[in-house]
């Protein structure tokens, strides 16, 4: 992904980023680490990366059909909450085993399921991977210009 640098800005600076989640770009303050039940605002999100963490972002809207190839296909009745708890254990393993700046929450503006992101990094995936997620944690946690707790 382009680097769209790492200005820091009010809390309610406008901001428009070039894909969706954000991996860099202009962004305030950071959120807190772990499980979140909302979503973190993108202009927080960014600030968590440029510190070298990792977000595991999840789009419920997706449970009810993925468009693949468009062709409506519907996810095999798996509700929001099992997804989030499945997310959860994956988030759990990543925190014990790598690193604790990793945050799990839901994301509603992305064109998949789930979006692993570390600071000009992306991976999209259309159902729960655990060693996919895994892998993409271990590969970029603590790659990014600011690395701080």
């Amino acid at each position: 992904m382009e680097n769209l640098g790492r200005d820091h800005v009010s809390q309610d600076f406008p901001v428009k980023y070039n894909n969706s989640p954000p991996t860099s770009g202009p962004h305030a303050g950071p959120a807190s680490w772990g499980n979140h039940s909302n979503e973190v605002p993108e202009i927080n999100q960014v600030h968590n990366l440029e510190h070298g963490g990792i977000l595991i972002q999840y789009n419920c809207v997706h449970l009810r059909g993925l468009v693949i190839n468009q062709v409506v296909v519907h996810l095999q009745g798996q509700s929001c909450d099992e997804l989030r708890t499945e997310l959860s254990k994956v988030l759990l393993k990543a925190r014990e085993e790598i690193d604790r700046k990793i945050i799990l929450a839901p994301y509603s503006k992305m064109p998949s399921l789930i979006a692993v992101t570390a600071w000009t990094r992306i991976q999209y995936f259309d159902k729960v991977e655990a060693e996919g997620i895994l892998r993409f944690v271990e590969v970029f946690i603590n790659e990014a210009p600011e690395i701080k707790e």
